[in-house]
């Protein structure tokens, strides 16, 4: 087994415990902090999105960014609705969050 570099520790995938451990914060959180929580999430991930597009398409104006962004996640949409992506499980955890 090969060992991280320095800052590498950890890179938050399925299995790794402080990945493990931010889903168990999260299933404290209340259902209020939940939805405001994942519309910011949701508002950075549109932001980083668009400047990749930026990047990768600087002909397009504000527009095409957004149309291009729409089409982005209408994929990702369309896959979700596949059940491409499953619910990360944690061994010991049956998904209960505390009140």
């Amino acid at each position: 087994m090969s060992v991280p570099a320095p800052g590498f520790e950890s890179f938050g995938l399925p299995g790794d415990s402080m990945f493990l451990d931010r889903i168990r914060q999260a299933r404290q959180r209340s259902p209020e902090q939940k939805l405001v929580e994942g519309f910011e999430l949701f508002d950075l991930a549109c932001e980083v999105a668009r400047a990749g597009i930026r990047s990768q398409a600087p002909e397009l104006d504000g527009n095409g960014v957004e149309r291009e962004l729409g089409r982005r996640l209408d994929i990702q949409r369309r896959l979700e609705e596949r059940e491409l992506y499953r619910p990360v499980s944690i061994p010991g955890d049956r998904g209960e969050s505390s009140p």
